[in-house]
């Protein structure tokens, strides 16, 4: 990714390397390529995390076969 100043002159390179869906590396380098800084950032996805959704977005799915459809939605929580 190119970042850019308020006058749109190029001020740095930032590198993305995703180690995986939950580890990432970033890496600054200026125009002469020079490296600036290193960092690293992990998500954490906790598994008590509450999620909610609107029963009118499945609202088809639930009409059709609402036991599948809840234990989908069950499974979007694990």
């Amino acid at each position: 990714m190119q970042d850019k100043d308020l006058n749109g002159n190029n001020t740095m390179t930032v590198n993305f390397n995703f180690n995986n869906y939950t580890d990432v590396t970033l890496e600054g380098f200026d125009n002469n390529e020079k490296h600036l800084w290193k960092t690293r950032y992990i998500k954490h996805n906790p598994k008590n995390k509450n999620i909610g959704i609107q029963l009118v977005s499945v609202h088809d799915d639930m009409l059709k076969n609402p036991e599948k459809t809840l234990i989908q939605l069950g499974r979007m929580g694990v």
